[in-house]
């Protein structure tokens, strides 16, 4: 026998699972990139590329019941030999779950069947549908031909105390199954980082086309997002709901109530980290039993032979999916292709170690797009692939679109350019791939009224009154800030000078803000702005490109008073 630890398939890239960045900083700074510097001296360092783990495409696969009913922990089954062994190796900061048992028995049976992992579309579905609302999925599988992992008896009790004792003891939701087939024994631990306590969510939520959720991070964050799918490769993201005070969150997602299956995903970034990372992927269906079988989808055209592996055959299939969907093609930015192909060692190496900060340098960089032209960037998304097990890379990709934060990446209609790099690993590719929004033409005055409707769309959330617009009265000193900001000042000390000439001038307290950020639709206003009773506000919105930043940014300068 012989115990053998492996890192899931399905989260092989765990560092930056369908990670995407939308720039949005206030007068704290701007995001800071990697320079054309920094990223020449990393690809010129060596990297060693880890080995992809073995894993096998099926037609379909049907989870085993108990299945559950609801997103969040129940708990671990105790009865059997490894569920005995987990309540006695594990100490009260493990969380010990139903959910992660179903994860470790759809594993373990796969692995019976196939000797192998699950392909990556396969591992989304079963960690999405047994329920866990975890983070990078562990999974240590031990098998060989020796008779008595059902009870653990012989050498697989030590083998599996052995693999217990490597766990983390505290922040993590763990699993276990053992069983055996035909003479063969498999051992399956599972575990995954626990960043949000989930309140309860029928997995048959959603029926009136809306599913909150609620629960609160138990983990520093500095963001969160969440996104659901809709239909074969629609997707939305989830609005936050103005009032709620971290570390508590709350999203109120729309769900087409005729989708039998909608996977949502919560996405959080870390405390100086500008990146996200998946938090949580489950399973809804929305007024029906959620499905206990995953078979392959039918494409929106039909699949391709593979003739390769690498970045062609991956560009080929995006753009031939974007086509068949009636979406705008993406231009290829060849020159930052280039860059990601030097730079794709590195991630594949940063991520199978857990090397944060050189996958971040990594996906940033390709963010920052310094060699992708044709015109200002405005904003830019990231992912890392794992492209494994099809017979075409048509079909791989479906794996990664099951995820609708990644569907958000690559099929957003406002993306414009892709540059990308792939590895042929054999049965399959490993890539990474950054997509580019652009500046285009805009009403900036249309822009600034639709920003303040927002705006009294939140405070009427809160049950305040709408915001009295001045409407262009403080048009001079807006626009001296804005020229100062624009030049390079400090835009603190370009608020301080604004408001002393308006103090000196009408005698009136005001207050001043200015915002940096690349996507209107995600700014966030400050709670005195929210709260108060009685709100006169003015604005200037101005697009420019601050020196030394690959993007350009939308400026927003408001003045206001509460009094």
């Amino acid at each position: 026998m012989r115990i053998e630890s492996l890192l899931a398939s399905a989260l092989l890239l765990a560092t930056s699972p369908g990670c995407r960045h939308t720039a949005a900083a206030s007068a704290a700074g701007l995001p800071q990139f990697p320079s054309s510097a920094e990223l020449e001296r990393l690809a010129a360092a060596p990297a060693t590329v880890p080995p992809p783990e073995p894993t096998r495409r099926v037609p379909s696969w049907t989870l085993a019941a108990p299945l559950p009913t609801q997103i969040g922990s129940a708990p671990h089954e105790r009865a059997s030999a490894t569920g005995a062994l987990l309540a006695e190796s594990l100490g009260p900061g493990v969380l010990l779950s139903a959910g992660m048992h179903c994860v470790a028995r759809e594993y373990g049976r796969f692995w019976l069947a196939h000797a192998a992992m699950p392909a990556p579309e396969l591992a989304t579905f079963i960690l999405a549908r047994c329920g866990e609302p975890v983070a990078d999925l562990q999974v240590a599988i031990g098998h060989g031909d020796t008779p008595g992992a059902a009870d653990l008896s012989g050498p697989w009790r030590a083998g599996t105390e052995a693999t217990l004792a490597k766990l983390p003891r505290s922040g993590v939701a763990v699993g276990a199954w053992s069983g055996e087939q035909d003479g063969r024994s498999v051992v399956v631990v599972v575990h995954g980082e626990r960043t949000l306590e989930l309140e309860p969510l029928p997995i048959d939520a959603g029926r009136d086309g809306i599913v909150e959720l609620r629960g609160r991070f138990i983990i520093p964050v500095s963001g969160s997002s969440a996104h659901v799918t809709r239909g074969a490769y629609g997707f939305r993201e989830c609005l936050a709901v103005p009032g709620t005070a971290a570390p508590r969150f709350r999203f109120r997602c729309a769900v087409d109530p005729a989708d039998p299956t909608v996977f949502l995903e919560l996405s959080t970034s870390a405390p100086g980290r500008l990146l996200s990372e998946r938090a949580m992927i489950a399973m809804i269906s929305p007024g029906q039993p959620a499905p206990d079988t995953h078979a392959a989808r039918d494409l929106a055209r039909p699949a391709t032979p593979m003739q390769g592996r690498g970045a062609p055959a991956l560009l080929a299939a995006i753009a031939g999916l974007r086509d068949a969907l009636g979406m705008r093609p993406l231009r290829h930015a060849e020159a930052q292709s280039v860059v990601a192909g030097r730079l794709l060692p590195h991630y594949l190496a940063a991520s199978h170690n857990h090397d944060g900060r050189t996958a971040d340098l990594v996906a940033l960089g390709m963010i920052a797009g310094w060699q992708v032209d044709g015109g200002t960037l405005r904003d830019g998304a990231f992912l890392g692939l794992e492209l494994d097990g099809a017979e075409s890379v048509d079909l791989a990709l479906e794996a990664a679109l099951m995820s609708p934060a990644r569907r958000a990446a690559l099929l957003d209609p406002r993306s414009a350019a892709i540059a990308l790099a792939a590895r042929d690993s054999g049965d399959g590719s490993q890539a990474i791939v950054a997509t580019y929004q652009f500046f285009e033409t805009l009403d900036l005055a249309a822009s600034e009224q639709a920003i303040l409707d927002v705006l009294d769309r939140e405070r009427a959330a809160l049950g305040r009154r709408p915001v009295i617009r001045v409407d262009g009265n403080s048009a001079p000193p807006l626009a001296a800030a804005r020229s100062k900001i624009h030049a390079g000042a400090d835009m603190n000390d370009a608020l301080q000078v604004m408001l002393s000439d308006i103090v000196g001038k009408t005698g009136l307290a005001m207050r001043g803000l200015a915002l940096h950020t690349t996507d209107l639709d995600s700014l966030q206003f400050p709670k005195d702005l929210l709260d108060a009773e009685h709100v006169q506000i003015d604005l200037d919105l101005s697009q420019h490109r601050p020196a030394g930043s690959p993007w350009g940014m939308f400026l927003v300068l408001f003045l206001y008073t509460d009094a």
